[in-house]
C-alpha cells in the first residue's frame, strides 16, 4: 500500500522486454507522485493504471475477494451454465490444493446454484481451488471451471485470534518470547503467508509491529476500561517530564490518556532499544504507548516511560491516565487507572534528597504559576555559595541539582547549607547538611 509507483519503476527497469502495468490507487499516487519523474527520467516501460479507491476501498474489495478468513466455510454462487437441450441437471463441485484437485472435498454433485460447504479441512496460508462442473439430463458434462482462494483462519501476530493485534496479544508474544516464530513473510497486512524459520529474532519483532499497527488502522483504538488491580504504577510530571514506572517484575506494559492538544504539548521519549521493543501510537489529544521486554532483564532498564509533557497554560487538571502491565508468564502484575494533577495548586519547597549528602543532592519545588525565580544555596553565615537559578520563569513541577560546588566550581566544605527559593509571591528556605 503506497509503494506501488516506486515498485513499478524497479519491476519497469529490471525487465529487459515485458512491460510493467501498475494498479495504484489515488492515495497510493499522491504519495509517490514524485516518483513518475524518475519513470519519465529513466524512460521505464510501464503503464500506470489509476483507481480513485476511496480508502483503500477497491484495492481491500480486490484483495479481500482472493482470502477466506476465520471460518472454513464457503458460499458459492454459480452463474452462466447453459444447456440449451435439456437444461443443466446437476452441479459437481470439489475442493482441492491443486486445480481440478479433490484432497478436501471430493467431487460432490449439487442440484443448486446456491452451494454451502461447510467445516472444510482447510490450513492456514494455503492456497486452495474450488473446481465445478455441470452435467445435464443425459449425462454430458461441461467444461471444468476453477476459482482460487487462500485460507487465513488465524493472523500472524493474534496470539488470542480474535481478529485484531493489541495489549493482550502483546503481553502473550512477549511472555513466549523466545519461543515464537512468525517471520519471516511475503505478502502484504493482513494477510502475511509465513515461512518459518525456528528462530525467534528482530523479524519477528517486526512482524507484530506491522500487524499491531495495521490492527490499529483496521479495527481503530479500543479505549482501554481497566479496573483497578495490583500494584498501581509510579506516575509523576517534574520538568516538563511525565514518568510513568510499573511494578518490579513488569515485562509489558501499556499507557493510555486523552488530553486536550490546545493545554498540553505530550511526545513520547523513551524508543526502542536492545532487548525492549517499544510500540506508539501517540498522536495529537491520545498517548498510546505499549512496550515489551524481550531480553535479558538484569541488563535492561527499569520498566518505565517517558513522556515530554509541557502544560501551554497556567491551569491544572485531572487526566486519567490507564495502565496495564503483564509478567513474564502473561500474568496481570498492575492493572487500572488513575487521575493525575498536571500542575500544582499551591507553591511547595520540598526537603532535599538524599539529606544528609556527598555528591550531590535534589531539591524539589512546585510553582501553581509561571513566576521569574532565584534559588540560591547559603552558607552558615548567610552568605550566597552558589546560584542555581538565576531570575529563569518557571511553571509546574520542577526540581534542581546541586552538585556541592560554589559558582567558582570549587567544592565546598562539609558543613550545614541552606536553600532559599524567591519569587513575587513565595519566598521560603530548607536546610541540608553536607558531609564529604
Amino acid at each position: 500500500i503506497g509503494q506501488g509507483i516506486s515498485m513499478g519503476i524497479g519491476a519497469a527497469i529490471a525487465s529487459e522486454k515485458a512491460k510493467a502495468i501498475v494498479l495504484i490507487g489515488d492515495g497510493g499516487a499522491m504519495l509517490g507522485l514524485a516518483e513518475m519523474i524518475t519513470a519519465v527520467s529513466e524512460n521505464a516501460p510501464l503503464v500506470y493504471v489509476l483507481m480513485n479507491d476511496q480508502a483503500y476501498g477497491v484495492i481491500e474489495n480486490i484483495q479481500d475477494a482472493q482470502y477466506i478468513t476465520q471460518n472454513p466455510d464457503i458460499t458459492l454462487q454459480l452463474d452462466n451454465f447453459y444447456d440449451a437441450t435439456t437444461g443443466v441437471a446437476l452441479y459437481f463441485v470439489s475442493v482441492g490444493s491443486s486445480v481440478g484437485g479433490e484432497d478436501i472435498l471430493a467431487s460432490t454433485p449439487y442440484s443448486s446454484t446456491t452451494i454451502n460447504l461447510n467445516s472444510l479441512g482447510l490450513s492456514d496460508y494455503q492456497q486452495y481451488h474450488v473446481n465445478v462442473y455441470g452435467q445435464d439430463l443425459v449425462g454430458l458434462n461441461s467444461t471444468t471451471v476453477s476459482s482460487s482462494f487462500y485460507y487465513f483462519g488465524s493472523l500472524l501476530a493474534d496470539m488470542d485470534n480474535d481478529w485484531d493485534v493489541d495489549f493482550d496479544d502483546y503481553s502473550a508474544f512477549i511472555a513466549s518470547w523466545p519461543y515464537v516464530d512468525i517471520a519471516p513473510i511475503t505478502g502484504s497486512a493482513p494477510y502475511f503467508f509465513p515461512n518459518f524459520d525456528g528462530v525467534a529474532d528482530a523479524q519477528d519483532l517486526a512482524m507484530f509491529e506491522n500487524m499491531w499497527d495495521w490492527s490499529l488502522q483496521e479495527n481503530g483504538l479500543q479505549v482501554p476500561n481497566y479496573s483497578v488491580s495490583g500494584q498501581s504504577p509510579f506516575l509523576r510530571i517534574l520538568n516538563n517530564q511525565l514518568v510513568v514506572k510499573f511494578p518490579s517484575g513488569t515485562k509489558s506494559g501499556q499507557v493510555y490518556f486523552e488530553y486536550s492538544p490546545g493545554n498540553y504539548s505530550v511526545s513520547l521519549l523513551t524508543t526502542s532499544s536492545e532487548g525492549r521493543l517499544v510500540l506508539n501510537n501517540t498522536q495529537a489529544g491520545v498517548a498510546h504507548v505499549e512496550f515489551g521486554d524481550h531480553g535479558d532483564s538484569s541488563v535492561l532498564p527499569e520498566p518505565e516511560l517517558h513522556f515530554g509533557f509541557q502544560n501551554l497554560t497556567d491551569t491544572y487538571e485531572f487526566l486519567r491516565i490507564s495502565y496495564s502491565a503483564s509478567d513474564g508468564n502473561d500474568q496481570i502484575v498492575s492493572e487500572g487507572y488513575n487521575l493525575l494533577q498536571t500542575a500544582p495548586s499551591t507553591y511547595r519547597l520540598a526537603q532535599s534528597y538524599p539529606n544528609p549528602f556527598n555528591s550531590a543532592t535534589i531539591i524539589e519545588f512546585d510553582m501553581p504559576a509561571t513566576e521569574t525565580i532565584n534559588m540560591v544555596i547559603l552558607d552558615i553565615r548567610g552568605r550566597v555559595v552558589r546560584n542555581l537559578i538565576d531570575n529563569q520563569e518557571r511553571f509546574g513541577y520542577q526540581s534542581v541539582q546541586w552538585d556541592a560546588k560554589n559558582d567558582d566550581g570549587d567544592n565546598v566544605s562539609s558543613g550545614v547549607y541552606f536553600y532559599q527559593i524567591r519569587s513575587s509571591n513565595f519566598n521560603a528556605v530548607g536546610k541540608l547538611l553536607y558531609l564529604k
